[in-house]
């Protein structure tokens, strides 16, 4: 297997991040990004060049409806790892 580059690491966040706020629009839960993905669109107009994870921040009703249904809803593509 070859080794991601950064670069292709953030194309891959970039495609989650899409289907969660896709996801999300769609049913109405709220979420905004968070730390250094916050700061990496406000200060760098994208992620923070040596940044490579993504950071979102949920109510807590969003974040259990989320939990609830993203599995069926886009299970197939990608796996929700959540604490209980």
């Amino acid at each position: 297997m070859t080794p991601l580059q950064l670069s292709d690491i953030k194309k891959i966040q970039l495609d989650i991040l899409r289907a969660v706020d896709s996801f999300c629009r769609e049913r109405g839960l709220r979420y905004s990004l968070a730390y250094g993905s916050l700061i990496g669109a406000v200060r760098h107009g994208g992620f923070i060049p040596w940044d490579d994870d993504i950071d979102l921040m949920m109510p807590r009703a969003d974040y259990e409806a989320f939990k609830r249904v993203f599995p069926q809803a886009l299970g197939e593509k990608y796996v929700l790892q959540a604490p209980n």
